[in-house]
């Protein structure tokens, strides 16, 4: 009992700590991004989008060699493990803590900003209703990087700290017995993730309608600005940004002296890259096929809030215990051939993938008006015929954008396949985090290097598809 208070304690002081750190650091750069429309917006959007999907892996690579410098060594000098792994994930996970809190602090808000404008300025319309209606809205963005805290290992096992999700993971290499490794991840998870899971889909609920376009009219206290105003917001936003990947950048660069350590680490991770690249590329086609017939099947359904609410708990579920529980089931079945073959990392990447392109797939096919689905059903067309003929067809964009960040996605995948990855099979993450592991740091910094131009040039892609899609509807 004592082990696993104290396991538990690692676990919420990591996860609470990283998650405060990356709201603070993130609010004033997505109220710049999301309220005030700087210039450039769109440029540092698509940044600040393309950062967030870089694998954690990658940023605890590099933000490890950023505090080893000079300049930084002495300032950390003395910290405990747990204190550097907050600092390390909680800066790591600004970029998607900048997303989640765009995604929900301009609902409902135009109307309170243009009535309350009528009364003072801008700066008292920011000060009396913005920030206090961000404050409220940073809860859920909260909640969900808190979940991702919870689950993740790379940091923790790197820095050794104590908690539950790498404990299960040491677990299982100590003892290779996925039944009662995962019999004791369930005893320990259950409690703290059933209450986890009852707040987060409650506050999906509370804003299940942040991706209607109807509710995210920009008000017009933001809309017009001076040429002063708007380079005094961009400059802190690129300032900021420069903080947080200038310093793993350099340190990534300092590894990497010259053109030809890069293309000699570079050679060394090519076989392992080449694997990762086409079960990326399997994973994501899968992905993105099953969650747009799903979504669009069950639109109108009494299933689709069920669909969901499974979708966010698998999101937020373990990757080292969903690859235990994948390693007990197939070892008790027929398909136990499937363990030695890449299909189990397929399989393993697949389940990992699915609940966000099934959230990516749900917020595009909301974007159809219903008027389509009773002109179908009025036409007398299947199902099928409706989703290969029409949804489909609509959702064309939609579905290379989810297929491009599932690919990102299973990319960097590391948790699942850490465990499931068979012998002579090993994907680009597994080989880092080994390394990682040896301090074979220059091949670490040329496989970061690859791994992160690759996920953000996919993610890159995705939103210059989306925002050229926005623009011919608009038009």
């Amino acid at each position: 009992m004592i082990r696993y208070l104290d396991l538990l304690q690692g676990s919420i002081l990591y996860a609470g700590g990283s998650t405060i750190l990356a709201l603070v650091t993130a609010l004033p750069l997505a109220v710049i991004l999301f309220k005030l429309r700087c210039f450039g917006r769109r440029m540092l959007i698509m940044l600040v989008a393309a950062s967030a999907f870089v694998p954690l892996h990658v940023y605890a690579s590099a933000w490890l060699g950023a505090l080893a410098s000079d300049s930084l060594a002495i300032a950390v000098s003395g910290w405990p493990p747990l204190s550097t792994a907050i600092l390390i994930a909680g800066w790591a996970r600004v970029p998607l803590a900048v997303l989640l809190l765009g995604a929900v602090i301009d609902i409902h808000g135009a109307e309170q900003e243009e009535a309350a404008w009528l009364e003072t300025g801008r700066r008292g319309v920011l000060a009396h209703v913005v920030l206090p209606h961000v404050l409220r809205a940073m809860l859920f963005p909260g909640l969900i990087l808190f979940g991702f805290g919870l689950v993740e290992i790379t940091v923790t096992d790197l820095l050794n700290v104590r908690a539950l999700a790498q404990e299960v993971y040491l677990d299982f290499q100590l003892t290779l017995d996925a039944r009662t490794v995962m019999d004791r991840a369930l005893l320990n998870y259950l409690p703290l993730f059933a209450l986890w899971a009852l707040i987060v889909f409650s506050l999906v609920r509370l804003y299940s309608d942040s991706f209607d376009p109807g509710l995210r009219r920009i008000s017009s206290v933001f809309r017009s600005r001076s040429r002063s105003e708007g380079l005094l917001a961009t400059l802190p936003a690129v300032l900021l940004l420069l903080l947080l990947l200038g310093l793993p950048v350099r340190a990534i660069a300092a590894r990497i002296d010259t053109w030809s350590a890069l293309a000699a680490g570079l050679r060394s991770v090519s076989a392992e890259f080449a694997h990762s690249l086409w079960i990326g590329a399997v994973v994501a086609t899968l992905a993105a096929f099953a969650s747009t017939s799903l979504m669009s099947v069950l639109r109108k359904s009494v299933w689709h809030r069920v669909v969901l609410a499974i979708a966010w708990m698998l999101l937020l579920l373990p990757g080292s215990l969903l690859g235990i529980a994948l390693l007990r089931i197939l070892n008790a079945g027929i398909c136990r051939g499937i363990l030695n073959t890449p299909a189990i990392i397929v399989l393993a990447q697949f389940l990992r993938v699915l609940p966000l392109s099934v959230l990516l797939a749900a917020a595009a096919s909301s974007l159809i008006p219903s008027v389509v689905d009773d002109m179908t059903s009025a036409d007398g067309a299947t199902t099928g015929q409706s989703y290969w003929h029409v949804f489909l067809p609509l959702l064309g964009v939609q579905t290379v954008c989810i297929w491009l960040i599932s690919f990102a996605w299973s990319l960097g995948e590391l948790d699942a396949t850490l465990i499931v990855c068979p012998p002579g099979l090993t994907t680009l993450p597994v080989r880092m985090f080994t390394m990682l592991h040896y301090g074979v740091y220059r091949d670490v910094a040329a496989a970061t290097v690859l791994l992160a131009v690759t996920s953000m040039t996919l993610v890159l892609g995705a939103v210059y598809f989306f925002q050229t899609e926005r623009a011919r509807g608009d038009r």
